[in-house]
């Protein structure tokens, strides 16, 4: 025997895979988010809830649990904080962009393409109060960001600059 997690299910499948697709825009929620966003959606299309929901404000874990059992596919997952300007601005408009760029520089200069005089530059803000709550994703996804803001706390940033045959330009020794 195998239980049936679809006996008293509230929402459609389509709302539920709303839900799970949420984390891939930057916007995962967690269990307490997840929660009350249902009893919200419950309010906003006046469905049948248990009254528990109500007492709560919020819907009840035994839900949680049968959403997780009926979408195998989410896990809650730790993600990596991203400003919002980050997370927009890689699109395949800039990205298609940069690539142009760097054709047209390795086109007007070819001794570049020997790899001698490439170097990759990347630079790495760490921050000290940003730490974002687990949140429901695909565990299927590589990389899992949840939108943050980038003002606040103190942010600590490292460069590193690597040349296409390997060699590295060193960070300074003496704090400026």
């Amino acid at each position: 025997m195998t239980p049936n997690h679809t006996v008293q299910k509230i929402f459609s499948s389509e709302f539920e895979e709303s839900l799970v697709t949420s984390s891939k825009m930057c916007y995962g929620l967690d269990t307490l988010e997840t929660r009350r966003l249902a009893y919200a959606m419950v309010k906003y299309h006046n469905l049948k809830i248990p009254k528990a929901w109500e007492e709560r404000q919020m819907a009840s874990t035994d839900w949680l649990y049968g959403l997780r059992k009926r979408h195998t596919e989410i896990r809650l997952r730790k993600p990596e904080a991203c400003s919002l300007s980050r997370a927009t601005s890689f699109n395949r408009h800039n990205v298609q962009k940069f690539f142009d760029n760097l054709f047209d520089i390795l086109q007007r200069y070819p001794n570049f393409g020997e790899g001698t005089r490439v170097f990759s530059l990347d630079k790495t803000g760490t921050s000290a109060v940003q730490k974002p709550k687990k949140v429901f994703a695909s565990k299927s996804s590589r990389q899992l960001n949840k939108v943050t803001s980038a003002e606040r706390g103190t942010l600590v940033t490292s460069c590193c600059i690597v040349s296409a045959t390997g060699s590295a330009l060193l960070p300074p020794s003496k704090e400026f």
